[in-house]
């Protein structure tokens, strides 16, 4: 309101990301640049918003669906003609090669154990049940979880080292990415500490990180480890995560295998931030690992020094990992960038980054098309289930069909082989 009431003839509106999933904003955007282009806010929601919401239900009939469409293209001929976008592929022929790469990594056993335990809790249920209201505590614990069993044992208030801490020290709880959100220890929690082995829970601190409990830990570990032999490039790498609890055992991983790393984090100055992202673009600096927190990183941080960029746990909104995944891939990088989304098979990670798709306007493809503004029951509920026995939940739902062929291909290499080998056990046995 304030913006529109300035008097001026013309109106340019300058945007980085695109807006997610939210009609109600672009109205703003629009109307702000083009007052009336689409009408009063009410004629919009009547006319536009209601019934694209409508036909984006997954019972929504034929009718609603065509009259969705009919909408969408007659606001996208209207706005296309004052709106001009541009989006970092053009770059492209300009810069090298990019691949990225969507990582599944298998929980470790005793993560899966835990896993089970927070799912199966009475105070879970009462979480899916609808009798505690706040179930952010119980989803912010699946997913550090995800990352390393070790950040959820202090949260065990049945246990000497969820009351005190490691090595006897109060420690604050977990802050999710910068925003410093204190949240209450997750129901389930009690008992979990006994999964752990002993000696993985004392040392404090300074203890060792032990990354073959984590399923992703360890994968991270062996990518830097080999991305660090003599002979590979001698590639440097930037790790991003919405925790800095995580960033915190990742940064003590680097410190035990002599891997040299800096960190940033809403804790450090602006002017620091500079001359951080200056040392470690110098092609002659020793570090190896940068260290981001996603929501610090979302700054225009460039950081062409690293060819390798790592999304450690993914983010709700896909605009925070778009930006974040871009660090590295930007003007000046010379060589090929790698580019990994690690997710924890069959978690609540993978329900999030299935919703990204959806938020994405990929709804066609994933099977669970459920309105993608908010959380249902059932939404909820999916959300606290883990799947195992299967390689990647996601790749299951967009039910890919060259995967498909290859199964069949094998099926019929296999009949075609069978009756070989019948043979020669016939000829076995009548010998």
């Amino acid at each position: 309101m304030a913006l529109n009431s300035i008097p001026v003839k013309r109106r340019v509106l300058l945007t980085g990301t695109p807006m997610q999933n939210d009609l109600e904003e672009f109205y703003a955007m629009v109307d702000f640049t083009n007052p009336g282009i689409l009408g009063t806010q009410e004629d919009f929601r009547r006319k536009m918003l209601y019934p694209i919401l409508r036909g984006r239900e997954p019972d929504a009939t034929d009718k609603q669906k065509q009259k969705m469409t009919e909408i969408q293209q007659n606001m996208s001929s209207i706005v296309n003609d004052f709106i001009l976008r541009r989006i970092n592929t053009l770059n492209a022929e300009h810069l090298p090669p990019k691949l990225v790469q969507v990582v599944c990594c298998n929980l470790t056993e005793i993560q899966q154990n835990m896993y089970q335990h927070l799912c199966n809790s009475k105070a879970m249920q009462h979480v899916l049940d609808g009798k505690q209201v706040n179930c952010l505590g119980s989803i912010q614990m699946l997913m550090k979880l995800c990352n390393h069993p070790s950040l959820v044992v202090n949260d065990d208030s049945s246990s000497s080292l969820g009351q005190s801490g490691r090595g006897g020290r109060n420690k604050k709880k977990i802050s999710y990415a910068e925003e410093e959100e204190k949240s209450s220890a997750a129901p389930g929690a009690d008992g979990i500490a006994k999964f752990m082995p002993y000696e993985a829970m004392s040392g404090g601190r300074n203890a060792p990180v032990y990354p073959e409990l984590s399923g992703k830990m360890f994968v991270l570990w062996r990518l830097m480890r080999e991305m660090r032999k003599p002979g590979n490039g001698g590639d440097k790498i930037v790790i991003i995560s919405n925790y800095t609890q995580t960033l915190d055992l990742i940064g003590r991983m680097c410190k035990e295998n002599n891997w040299k790393s800096c960190r940033l984090d809403g804790s450090i100055s602006m002017k620091k931030r500079q001359a951080m992202c200056d040392e470690f673009n110098d092609p002659s600096s020793s570090l190896v690992a940068f260290l981001l927190s996603s929501k610090a990183g979302g700054c225009g941080l460039n950081l062409i020094g690293g060819n390798r960029l790592v999304l450690f746990d993914p983010d709700w909104n896909p605009a925070v990992d778009k930006q974040a995944a871009a660090r590295c891939w930007r003007d000046g990088q010379k060589k090929r960038c790698f580019t990994y989304r690690f997710l924890a098979t069959g978690t609540v990670e993978e329900k999030i980054f299935q919703r990204q798709l959806s938020k994405e306007g990929l709804q066609s493809v994933v099977d669970d098309k459920d309105q993608v503004n908010a959380l249902s029951t059932k939404d909820l509920k999916n959300l606290f289930k883990f799947r195992q026995g299967t390689p990647s939940d996601t790749h299951d739902k967009l039910k890919c069909e060259r995967c498909q062929i290859i199964v069949d291909d094998a099926e019929a290499e296999a009949a075609k082989v069978l009756p070989k080998k019948l043979a020669a056990c016939r000829e076995l046995l009548s010998s």
